[in-house]
């Protein structure tokens, strides 16, 4: 099977030399290490998946991260993920990067919306077609207001459960450091 995972576009992000990652998650890889950095699996149990399948469109680095998904099965389901506090002096933005991907057999395309911080939804469309037996990654930014202690992000059902793979907190490297669960990132001023 190949499969084809589309989002609506959302904004850029800058250049990553420009940004510091401050909060992250996977859905169901415990001990996820990408580019020596935890991702702490935030969902485990029966409503995630982990395959070693590889993901097609992720890079090498990043395969850990879509090889994982949780699947929401209401109707309407909200995620609150908390900003560290210490985040909040010098971040003058925050993005929120939502990665996607199909990681267990699903004949029928996957259709959601995503919202985050009151934002309009966007549309989340992975489709699966013939083929061979890759699965395909996908990615949505959305830009964050700040301050914030927090940033809620609703799934809505189009037409089949939800999925998310991993998310990612961004911001701008004002801030000289950031205190996440324990370890501290260090920034620098650019």
């Amino acid at each position: 099977t190949t499969t084809t995972a589309t989002t609506t576009p959302g904004p850029s992000l800058p250049p990553t030399s420009q940004l510091v990652s401050i909060a992250r998650g996977n859905c169901g890889r415990v001990g996820a290490v990408v580019r020596g950095v935890e991702w702490p699996s935030f969902m485990t149990g029966k409503t995630s998946y982990v395959t070693e399948r590889t993901i097609t469109g992720a890079t090498d680095e990043e395969q850990l991260l879509y090889q994982s998904e949780c699947a929401f099965r209401k109707e309407t389901k909200t995620l609150r993920l908390a900003v560290p506090e210490a985040a909040h002096d010098g971040i003058t933005q925050l993005w929120l990067r939502l990665l996607f991907a199909e990681t267990y057999f699903s004949s029928a395309t996957r259709v959601f919306d995503v919202s985050v911080a009151g934002s309009p939804p966007r549309r989340v469309n992975i489709v699966e077609l013939a083929g061979d037996a890759s699965f395909a990654a996908a990615q949505t930014i959305f830009a964050v207001p700040v301050p914030t202690d927090s940033v809620d992000i609703v799934f809505t059902k189009v037409n089949h459960d939800m999925k998310l793979s991993a998310f990612e907190i961004l911001a701008d490297k004002e801030a000289s450091s950031t205190t996440i669960a324990g370890k501290t990132t260090t920034t620098t001023t650019t």
